[in-house]
């Protein structure tokens, strides 16, 4: 169900977030489904093979996708100002890094 939210999200952001994808819809669409997929794995190991590992796993996923809502401003947004956002570039920048971190922290808590 992450994955099909996260393709959703592609067509309801859109509108509320004033995006232009031009012709890069599709991508979008197939990328949104595979983090999504991926995000519903990490979710899904959270909440059924709970570890401290899989909750800094979890955690890292949900904030690389939220990155990319961040990003997706600055790539789409149909105004100069929203698409050099100082906020929005450090805000994507700031869940960007720390997801990398999370997940490669992760790694470090998964018991044999």
């Amino acid at each position: 169900p992450i994955a099909l939210i996260s393709v959703a999200s592609v067509f309801i952001l859109e509108p509320i977030m004033k995006l232009n994808y031009n012709g890069f819809k599709a991508i979008t669409v197939a990328y949104m489904a595979v983090l999504g997929f991926s995000v519903g794995l990490a979710v899904g190991y959270t909440i059924f093979d709970f570890s401290i590992a899989t909750l800094i796993l979890g955690v890292g996923y949900l904030l690389f996708i939220l990155s990319d809502v961040f990003l997706s401003g600055l790539y789409f947004g149909p105004t100069e100002k929203q698409r050099t956002s100082r906020s929005a570039i450090i805000l994507n920048h700031l869940c960007y890094y720390l997801a990398q971190f999370s997940i490669a922290v992760s790694l470090l808590f998964i018991e044999a």
